[in-house]
C-alpha cells in the first residue's frame, strides 16, 4: 500500500522547479539562425563576447604587421 502511494508522489511540486536559465557555455553565435529568429545573449555572454574581441583584436593586427614586416624583407622591399 506504501509503494502504491509513493508511486504517484511526485518528487517535486512544479512550483519549487526554478525555471531553466539560459546557457552561459559554449557561447553561440549572436547571429539569427533557423531555430531562433531573434537570437538574444545574456549580458554574461555579451561581456565574454567583448572581451574575446577586445583580446583577438589586437593580437591579430599585430600578427598582421609582423608578417607585412617579413615579407617585405624576404623580398627585398626597403621600408623607408
Amino acid at each position: 500500500m506504501f509503494a502504491e502511494f509513493e508511486a504517484g508522489v511526485e518528487r517535486f511540486y512544479p512550483a519549487s522547479i526554478a525555471p531553466t536559465r539560459p546557457e552561459f557555455w559554449p557561447l553561440p553565435l549572436p547571429l539569427p539562425t533557423k531555430r531562433a529568429a531573434l537570437n538574444t545573449l545574456s549580458w554574461r555572454q555579451v561581456l565574454a563576447w567583448g572581451a574575446i574581441i577586445g583580446i583577438v583584436t589586437p593580437i591579430a593586427l599585430t600578427v598582421a604587421a609582423m608578417v607585412l614586416i617579413v615579407l617585405s624583407l624576404l623580398f627585398g622591399i626597403n621600408p623607408r
